[in-house]
């Protein structure tokens, strides 16, 4: 991130990524480009692990991280992780309000700051048959989250599913990222022309995406800081994408605006940057999205290192 030069001690890198499998991702070379990069948290999408995978969750360990995982129901299907050097203190799946059983959601809060890892349900390429789905149950389900995140004055153990005891975040600064599946505007896509069916890119999903950011008052981060940059961040393999540049960006970090505005002192601003990596285009169909924070702004004496570099499932 070059948007301002800044000591590496003061930024927190924050990385999302639909890696379209961990396994295979991981012999393509995921590992090394975290080890590569350093980022304090990754986050990731369309995991497909699952209990009794090979290689096991348990083997998947990066040095330095420790790894969260929500496995989806489905053997081989969906799911999210996150692997951080900075110890949560709470991890949340989330599944009293989102009751997709594919492990679409994981939460992991910090003292100052809460990251929404979630993969949104694909519409469906070509036969949109998880459209009306994802239109009337998934995508209103995800907005009572994000609500409840932000407004609720306590959010109750019997409301948000987690391990550990969970610490309201009111008043903390609410990153939700992931795959969206949802390109907002027609600078997110390829092209508009006969576009209008395609997932991710239909009306009824655009329209969902523009309530969040005109009328809840959400901020796409990278649009903010780059509002007339056209760069894509998945690329469907079956079309040879990469090689025509028929991309679409579907990749986000969101915050609300109030939230982020409160983290905002005079003269500087908690958000360093966001960018799109095209350094690893053999890893996955999708690129990894990186944000950039001030860390003095959002880490205090209460977020401590990691020690335990391992995995597990929650």
């Amino acid at each position: 991130c070059q948007r301002q030069q800044r000591m590496r001690s003061d930024v927190l890198k924050i990385v999302t990524w639909n890696v379209a499998s961990l396994r295979a991702a991981w012999r393509k070379g995921l590992p090394q480009f975290i080890q590569k990069s350093q980022p304090d948290i990754v986050c990731l999408q369309e995991t497909k692990m699952y209990v009794g995978a090979n290689p096991s969750i348990e083997s998947l360990v990066i040095e330095g991280y420790h790894g969260y995982f929500n496995n989806a129901e489905k053997k081989g299907y969906a799911g999210t992780a996150v692997f951080t050097k900075i110890k949560p203190l709470s991890i949340s799946k989330c599944s009293d309000i989102i009751t997709d059983p594919n492990g679409r959601c994981l939460m992991i809060e910090f003292s100052n700051f809460v990251i929404l890892n979630t993969y949104v349900v694909n519409a469906g390429e070509g036969t949109l048959k998880n459209l009306q789905y994802k239109i009337e149950d998934f995508n209103p389900k995800l907005e009572q989250l994000l609500d409840h995140l932000h407004n609720v004055t306590e959010i109750k153990q019997e409301t948000i599913n987690s391990n550990s005891e969970f610490h309201p975040p009111i008043g903390k600064l609410v990153i939700w990222t992931g795959d969206l599946n949802v390109a907002h505007n027609a600078i997110d896509i390829w092209s508009v022309n006969h576009n209008d069916n395609r997932a991710g890119f239909t009306n009824d999903e655009r329209k969902w995406f523009d309530h969040l950011i005109q009328d809840k008052h959400y901020i796409d981060i990278f649009r903010m800081l780059y509002p007339n940059k056209q760069q894509f961040s998945y690329f469907e393999q079956k079309i040879q994408a990469r090689k025509s540049g028929k991309g679409m960006r579907i990749d986000y970090f969101v915050v609300r605006k109030d939230r982020l505005d409160s983290f905002n002192g005079s003269g500087s601003s908690v958000v360093i940057d966001c960018a799109i990596n095209t350094t690893c285009d053999s890893i996955s169909d999708h690129n990894p999205v990186i944000l950039a924070l001030d860390k003095t702004k959002l880490l205090t004496s209460q977020d401590q290192i990691v020690e335990d570099f391992s995995n597990e499932s929650i």
